[in-house]
C-alpha cells in the first residue's frame, strides 16, 4: 500500500465582506490521506470561537465522485459545498467537536470509499 503525505487542503471561495469578517484562514486540517480503500481517517483541526473554516476535501491522487455527511458536529453546523465543508461554530462556544464525512470517487483508476472522522478543537 502506498502511503501519502499528510493533507493539507484548502477550497476557493467568494464571500461578501460581511460573511468574510468571521471567516478564518488559519483553521488548518492535520492527518493522512485517505485511499479510497474502505478506510477511515483521523483528522484534526483548531477553530475559535464565532469563526468559519472553509476547507477542501480533495487529494492530489483522487477523484471525489460523491461527498456525505455520515455523523453531525454536536456543537457547530457544518454545510458540504462541492468537494469541500463550512464548519461554522458560534460566539461563546468552545469545546470539543467532531463529524465524519464519506468520500467516494477513484484513487489511481480503482473505485473505492473513505470515512474522514475530523476531531475539531474550538477555543
Amino acid at each position: 500500500m502506498r502511503i501519502f503525505p499528510s493533507v493539507f487542503l484548502a477550497m476557493a471561495v467568494t464571500l461578501s465582506p460581511a460573511s468574510a469578517q468571521n471567516v478564518t484562514t488559519a483553521c488548518r486540517l492535520y492527518g493522512p490521506s485517505y485511499q479510497l480503500a474502505s478506510d477511515t481517517v483521523e483528522w484534526s483541526m483548531t477553530i475559535g470561537s464565532g469563526q468559519t473554516c472553509i476547507r477542501g476535501l480533495r487529494s492530489a491522487f483522487a477523484t471525489l465522485d460523491n461527498v456525505k455527511l455520515v455523523v453531525p458536529p454536536k456543537i457547530g453546523q457544518i454545510k458540504l459545498q462541492g468537494p469541500g465543508f463550512i464548519y461554522h461554530v458560534d460566539p461563546g462556544v468552545r469545546g470539543q467537536d467532531s463529524f465524519e464525512i464519506l468520500v467516494t470517487g477513484k484513487l489511481n483508476k480503482i473505485k473505492g470509499n473513505s470515512v474522514i472522522h475530523v476531531n475539531v478543537s474550538v477555543r
